[in-house]
């Protein structure tokens, strides 16, 4: 009888080749739970923060008033007063959120970002965060944010279509921005258009897989949100952007 050769096994430089040109949602979520569970409390943490920082601000001014009652001899004097009081508070609300979300959201996005990215090869340090904070590098990331978020809002103007569309556009910028400080703003929205061409949809359907997470957040009053799906999803976003980084630079090298 005749005895079979042994079949060759794939080598572990063609199996990582591999793994950063082709993704599915199995596999980022599998990579994603083995880095997160890695270091669970940091990543938790980390999450946490995200859910403080992660929002924008907004001035909600709980205040009903009886337009009808306030008049003065037959004449609404105090109304356009009062209107005018009420236009300048949500104005500097306003300002105060664009602030807010410039000079402090933004930095710690990019610092979450390169958490998640560092975690993904090994227990990420706590100081990530910080990381748009040194070495010259806060104007730049927030410059670049900004123009993110200026070129998603001019094109929601359009309709809502085109906007979630540049959104998936620039969606790894923060990404880009936490893995190569040297980057100028205009070249990493470039870059992450480029890395999402042909992605856009696979990126789409990844965040709605995500869906049944959010609902069972949202029955445990986001207790859920805070030990596992914030760090999870975040987790994933990186081991997409890792995987998306790995077939950029194999189809530059073909």
């Amino acid at each position: 009888m005749e005895s079979e050769l042994p079949k060759k096994g794939k080598s572990p430089l063609k199996n990582r080749e591999e793994n950063e040109t082709m993704w599915t949602r199995a596999r980022l979520k599998e990579s994603a739970k083995d880095a997160f569970y890695r270091n669970y409390w940091k990543s938790v943490l980390v999450g946490l923060l995200m859910l403080l920082f992660g929002g924008g601000t907004y001035l909600n001014v709980g205040l009903r008033i009886d337009w009808d009652e306030i008049n003065l001899f037959g004449y609404n004097f105090a109304a356009a007063t009062i209107l005018y009081m009420l236009l300048h508070v949500l104005l500097i609300g306003s300002l105060l959120s664009l602030a807010y979300t410039a000079f402090l959201r933004y930095p710690l996005t990019i610092g979450f970002s390169r958490f998640f990215f560092r975690n993904s090869e090994q227990p990420a340090s706590f100081g990530e965060i910080g990381y748009s904070f040194d070495g010259g590098r806060y104007m730049k990331t927030v410059g670049a944010m900004m123009l993110r978020a200026l070129f998603v809002w001019l094109f929601s103007l359009l309709f809502v279509i085109p906007g979630i569309i540049k959104m998936y556009d620039y969606y790894l910028v923060a990404y880009i921005l936490a893995d190569d400080p040297t980057m100028s703003p205009m070249d990493a929205l470039r870059k992450s258009k480029e890395m999402m061409r042909g992605y856009r949809w696979d990126t789409f359907v990844l965040n709605l897989s995500f869906l049944p997470w959010y609902l069972l957040g949202g029955l445990t009053c986001g207790v859920l949100n805070v030990f596992y799906i914030t760090p999870y999803v975040a987790q994933t976003n990186a081991e997409l952007y890792r995987a998306l980084k790995g077939r950029r630079y194999t189809c530059e090298m073909l």
